[in-house]
């Protein structure tokens, strides 16, 4: 049985449900309670101490560990505090898909149920055994085990389609329910199951967004254009102009004396005595 962390129920179910999946439970402070607080967004890692102080906290020694007993106590002692975790932790890869990317929540509700079919279909499984959520702006969290580590953050749900959302794999850090969004609402928990195995992202129609396709291909193009402005090979030069200045003084001193050696050769030769 996991030990009271948290007077809250719904963030202490959250806490335990984290640590049977192997991920760190990370406090998040809600951006109402610290509204003069820069630092405090709602979705950055935080907590409020016993006095109700804002600290913030530094998650990302929790990328390789669990917080221990001590740190959890710490940083839920709060009820006002939420939670969240970290990516990659048991292979899991949050996918986030964003509200403000569709044109209307019925078109953002719509291409998450369909993608949630297709995990359905392919890991056999019904929708109530997947960990699903719904974000305070309208949008979604679905937890996924790929076998195959996925190469990309920015997805899209059609090949070459544009960006709807994020996955979060090993150290980005992801908001879950039941915190409060920045604008005031709480994230929800839909589904109460597990994150469930798949093949690959691709597998159930999460592909790389356009924008970070485009970017592999600018950087390739960039450096094929740096290679391509590198200084050719320089041919060694054979003409060396202080060597021909030498060579022609050489010349016209050894010119002279052989003029003046013919004429002396040309005169008559004086007479025997």
């Amino acid at each position: 049985m996991t030990p009271q962390y948290s007077s809250n129920p719904q963030v202490q179910c959250t806490i335990a449900e984290l640590l049977a999946q192997g991920c760190p439970p990370i406090p998040v402070v809600p951006q109402q309670l610290a509204p003069n607080d820069s630092k405090i967004t709602g979705k950055n890692p935080s907590y409020l101490d016993s006095r109700g102080i804002v600290k913030i906290c530094k998650h990302g020694e929790f990328q390789n560990r669990l917080p221990t007993e001590e740190e959890l106590i710490r940083f839920f002692c709060n009820p006002n505090t939420g939670i969240g975790t970290l990516g990659g932790h048991g292979g899991i890869v949050w996918l986030d898909f964003d509200r403000k990317c569709y044109p209307s929540q019925e078109a953002c509700d719509t291409d998450f149920n369909q993608v949630v079919d297709r995990v359905c279909r392919h890991a056999i499984v019904p929708r109530s055994e997947l960990w699903i959520e719904q974000t305070g702006s309208g949008g979604y969290r679905l937890a996924v085990i790929p076998s195959e580590t996925p190469s990309f953050t920015n997805f899209t749900t059609l090949p070459d389609g544009q960006h709807v959302g994020e996955a979060l794999g090993e150290g980005r850090f992801t908001v879950l329910a039941p915190s409060i969004h920045p604008n005031g609402n709480s994230y929800l928990r839909l589904e109460w199951g597990k994150p469930v195995f798949i093949a690959s992202l691709e597998a159930i129609g999460i592909y790389p967004a356009t924008v970070e396709k485009n970017q592999g291909k600018r950087k390739g193009k960039k450096g094929k254009k740096k290679e391509s402005q590198k200084t050719p090979p320089q041919k060694p030069d054979t003409e060396d102009p202080t060597v021909d200045a030498l060579i022609a003084i050489l010349i016209s001193t050894i010119a002279v004396p052989f003029e003046l050696l013919l004429t002396r050769s040309d005169a008559p030769a004086s007479p025997l005595r």
